[in-house]
């Protein structure tokens, strides 16, 4: 990501691995606030966390679909 500029190390960090690419890409936004020294707004900062609050949510869900017919003991 070297030599990138903010918005698209942003936005590649998210694709680099296909779990998490929401959190990835927060921890990269937050990672060049902290580097050019910019304090969010706090606002923003709540919709990050919100969003990979969501993400992981969805990826528990997601697990927890596919587990649950055979802890169940159904045929599938």
């Amino acid at each position: 990501l070297a030599g990138r500029a903010p918005d698209d190390a942003v936005r590649l960090a998210s694709l680099l691995f296909p779990v998490c690419g929401m959190a990835q890409g927060v921890a990269c936004a937050r990672a060049i606030d902290a580097a050019l020294g910019v304090d969010p707004d706090p606002r923003l900062e709540a919709a990050r966390d919100v969003a990979c609050l969501a993400e992981a949510a969805v990826s528990h869900v997601w697990q927890l679909a596919i587990a649950w017919p055979e802890a169940a003991g159904v045929a599938t």
